[in-house]
């Protein structure tokens, strides 16, 4: 049932996950901000809009929903835990970053792969986990990762 997985760029290290494929939301931002100067925004008494400036670049950002389940059966994942947290933590780690090399800090590559379609190299910039099905001593048994 495993669909979708994470592929550590510095180590091969692989985070497995599950996918719910209803929607998965492309978005792409061009590179460009207000234009500012050491005192501010650069504004004109009779603008209606913010001068804008093309500093080059942009990024593109994916938005999906990862289901993770330590209830399901038939699951590629090891699913030998009660919360479900387990599972999740590594991927959650990802957007704490960590120390490089040379002391200072760096966002981990990794690369999104899901089928033969997509395969994308990227950063994991944040991370919200909703919770659900949580057993008598409160541990979470389903995660919806985005």
């Amino acid at each position: 049932m495993e669909r979708v997985a994470f592929l550590l760029e510095k180590t091969g290290e692989r985070i497995p996950c599950l996918l719910n494929p209803a929607s998965v939301v492309v978005r792409r931002l061009a590179g460009v901000q207000p234009r500012q100067s050491s005192s501010g925004p650069v504004t004109g008494a009779s603008l209606k809009d913010d001068p804008l400036l093309y500093t080059g670049g942009g990024t593109t950002e994916i938005l999906l929903d990862l289901l993770f389940d330590v209830t399901i059966t038939g699951s590629n994942l090891n699913t030998n835990t009660e919360d479900v947290r387990d599972l999740t933590r590594p991927l959650t780690a990802l957007a704490e970053g960590s120390e490089g090399h040379d002391g200072y800090g760096q966002v981990p590559l990794v690369r999104f792969v899901w089928g033969k379609a997509w395969n994308v190299l990227g950063v994991v910039t944040a991370v919200a986990e909703r919770l659900e099905y949580f057993t008598q001593s409160g541990c979470p048994q389903r995660s919806w990762l985005r």
